[in-house]
């Protein structure tokens, strides 16, 4: 497992820890009517841990779907956070590039890099290299002892499911061309994967580092439906990883032409797992049960169609098949109420 894939895991965990309060510390609690009035007694540590008195002040954020959810009220949440920049100093090392990806995930809008002599030249191509892979990521300041770096992509939890729809027509995208590549045995749809995968990283931190800030700034967001946005961009980010895989793979190789059969078969198999995909944000949004279901069933019919393929290519209908079982994890997420 790669230091990013690790960084993500870990930022992955941090979600959980930050959603746990929500799924957990569960208790049923009698309502009492009072001259008319529906009251429910607040626990009492959590008063005591908050500051809860008589007198005091708390927000009350309802769901639509029934969910009502009690915070602490406190006098900064009424500050404008654009004006705010969290910053934070770091030193120049063999882990920079862990600590500068760890630090833009966390939300942090100035990233102060510390380097000693002796490090400054390596120090500044890996920044170079992050600048590139992390969105809105600029030098701000430099001299010979420090780089400041500031984030001007200010993404909320409003903008995750933009940016997660972007990611999967990217992904869309590289699949058709592995299509084309055996339609026509060009290497330069090999290498256009290649060009795409650093796309959908890209949009793939800036998912996360929105998730982030949207949990952060206790606004009116639902944190496991976040969480289920984080889930499902690690799912899309993973299937970019499998075409950016099988590009390399290919390149290494002699082209093998399939026939126009077998490219109208696999194309009919590519336009379901895209299809499908690209409902995904819309149908978890709705809870379509419908189409979730017609969705699922769409997907059987492709996992027995790509066993038949596999003997005119096998390493393309492996490919798809891994595909498609990240799609079934993508539509799993849908919650299925009736």
């Amino acid at each position: 497992m790669t230091w990013v894939q690790l960084t993500l895991l870990r930022s992955l965990l941090v979600v959980l820890w930050s959603v746990k309060d929500v799924v957990t510390d569960i208790e049923v609690r009698k309502v009492q009517e009072i001259k008319g009035s529906l009251y429910v007694s607040l626990p009492r540590e959590w008063a005591k841990r908050f500051g809860i008195v008589k007198g005091s002040l708390v927000l009350l954020e309802a769901s639509p779907d029934g969910i009502l959810v009690v915070r602490p009220w406190r006098d900064e949440q009424v500050i404008d956070s654009s004006t705010e920049l969290r910053k934070v100093s770091v030193i120049a090392d063999q882990y920079l590039s862990r600590k500068l990806v760890s630090y833009y995930l966390l939300g942090f809008d100035v990233i102060e890099v510390r380097i000693r002599p002796e490090v400054g030249e390596v120090a500044r191509k890996c920044i170079d290299e992050m600048l590139k892979l992390l969105p809105g990521l600029e030098i701000v300041e430099e001299s010979k002892d420090a780089i400041v770096l500031q984030c001007f992509t200010d993404t909320g939890g409003s903008e995750v499911s933009k940016l997660i729809q972007r990611m999967i027509n990217v992904v869309a995208k590289m699949l058709y061309s592995v299509l084309e590549y055996f339609e026509t045995g060009r290497k330069e749809c090999l290498e256009d994967i290649l060009r795409r995968d650093y796309l959908v990283d890209r949009a793939y931190f800036l998912v996360v580092r929105g998730i982030r800030k949207a949990l952060r700034s206790r606004a009116n967001f639902d944190p496991l439906k976040l969480l289920d946005y984080r889930l499902l961009a690690m799912i899309i980010e993973q299937i970019g990883d499998l075409c950016k895989e099988f590009a390399k793979f290919a390149l290494t190789r002699d082209y093998n032409e399939l026939s126009s059969e077998a490219i109208t078969r696999f194309r009919s198999v590519v336009d379901v797992l895209v299809s499908a995909l690209r409902k995904c944000i819309q149908i978890y949004e709705r809870c379509d049960v419908a189409e979730l279901t017609k969705l699922i069933s769409e997907l059987s019919r492709v996992e027995s169609e790509l066993e038949k393929l596999s003997c005119l290519c096998c390493e393309l209908a492996n490919l798809l098949h891994r595909v498609e079982k990240l799609v079934g994890d993508a539509l799993d997420l849908v919650p299925y109420r009736t």
